[in-house]
């Protein structure tokens, strides 16, 4: 009768150990979707993100206009805003535009 009350105890003991180690982390994360600040992240596709982005100043017809060097087009937009992308939104903008828009 004894060593089932030790097991017992020896279950509930262990239990409760890893239940405070589990605990005891204190260096939470975000849940993903969400950034630092408890925002909430939205990914957009590369034609949102060109649509959001560039019509912000002209109208598309203008960014749709067939092009030989997007980087160089690119980049001109960018020297009067930019912080307009971030490094993997203006790699996604390039990208979508030289495979649909290119000569």
């Amino acid at each position: 009768m004894h060593k089932k009350k030790y097991i017992v105890l020896f279950l509930l003991l262990a239990l409760i150990a890893a239940v405070a180690v589990g605990c005891g982390d204190n260096t939470e994360q975000p849940p993903a979707g969400e950034d630092d600040n408890g925002d909430e992240l939205v990914f957009l596709t590369s034609e949102e993100l060109v649509e959001e982005s560039c019509s912000q100043c002209h109208s598309l017809d203008r960014v749709y206009r067939e092009r030989e060097d997007w980087s160089q087009f690119t980049d001109q937009m960018l020297d009067f805003s930019p912080d307009l992308l971030n490094d993997e939104e203006y790699q996604q903008v390039i990208e979508y535009l030289e495979e649909n828009f290119s000569s």
